[in-house]
């Protein structure tokens, strides 16, 4: 099989690329440089003719686990950040005043 090193050096590199992106993600949620994250090469599945080799297999398992973990807390994060907006709509209505645009400072001693 003269195709084996070739096909399975394009599985191992996306399976890199895939945990590179995971990392990014990773940094993200943990409140890392949107823009740093933002402007790096979006993921997108491989298409490769060849199945994943077996010696592969254990890696893309965890690295599919590892995703569907950040999956529900980027879902959790959107969430929060949602009920965190309604809340402070809330808090606008509640305190009189309907801004357009948000405070820029708070003076705790006032």
């Amino acid at each position: 099989m003269t195709d084996q090193p070739t096909w399975h050096t394009a599985w191992v590199s996306a399976l890199d690329e895939l945990e590179l992106t995971l990392e990014e993600t990773t940094r993200l949620l943990a409140g890392g440089d949107v823009d740093e994250v933002l402007s790096a090469t979006p993921w997108s599945p491989p298409e490769l003719a060849a199945p994943l080799p077996s010696d592969l297999l254990v890696r893309a398992q965890g690295l599919l686990a590892r995703q569907q973990e950040l999956m529900g807390l980027t879902a959790a994060a959107m969430t929060g950040n949602r009920d965190d907006v309604v809340l402070l709509g809330r808090v606008n209505s509640y305190a009189g005043s309907r801004r357009t645009e948000p405070a820029v400072y708070l003076d705790v001693r006032a």
